[in-house]
């Protein structure tokens, strides 16, 4: 019996080790079906859609057709289609930006709009800053020919501290007040 037994597993093993080389060699090709179907599919959004990132579990599975992984390739295509469309629409003149900011993020839209938001935001603010820095003296400064204007000995300046919350907020601060003339110190 023990020998019988030890034959019969001996069997076994080997159909055990032989149907694992088969499925390893199975998955193999899959997957090079994969990378071929990815590559065909996948267009100019390669750079927005990885294969490691877009690859599923269920594309090694004997049940999934190439059908199905075109469809969940092309469905993601089309996805950041759309999303890169409406950063282009809406993102100007900070479209590069927030396409940088949109794959950083895994493609997320609700990111890049968000950055569209904050770099808006402190474009109107440098923009009031400035604005402000231009407007005319108040009236009780102004000249008349009766009382001339008395003028401070030295120039008066506005101080503000601002927090940043990524080195593109902090790059996007020094830029603008290069380009505004204006002073400004890193913490």
């Amino acid at each position: 019996c023990k020998n019988l037994t030890g034959i019969i597993d001996k069997e076994i093993d080997r159909i055990n080790a032989d149907l694992n080389t088969y499925e390893q060699q199975r998955i193999a090709e899959k997957r090079e079906t994969i990378r071929r179907l990815y590559a065909e599919n996948i267009g100019e959004y390669g750079e927005y859609l990885p294969l490691e990132a877009l690859r599923r579990k269920s594309w090694d599975n004997k049940t999934c057709s190439e059908t199905e992984i075109i469809s969940d390739i092309q469905t993601a295509v089309i996805a950041v289609k759309n999303d890169l469309q409406t950063i282009d629409s809406m993102c100007d003149p900070w479209t590069a930006e927030c396409k940088i900011v949109y794959m950083a993020n895994g493609n997320s839209l609700t990111a890049a709009l968000n950055r569209y938001k904050d770099l808006e935001s402190a474009r109107k603010a440098a923009e009031a800053a400035v604005k402000a820095s231009e407007q005319q003296t108040p009236t009780d400064m102004q000249e008349t020919p009766d009382k001339p204007v008395q003028r401070p000995s030295a120039p008066s300046k506005w101080t503000f501290a601002i927090t940043v919350r990524s080195e593109e907020d902090a790059n996007f601060i020094r830029d603008t007040c290069e380009q505004f003339g204006y002073e400004y110190y890193e913490y």
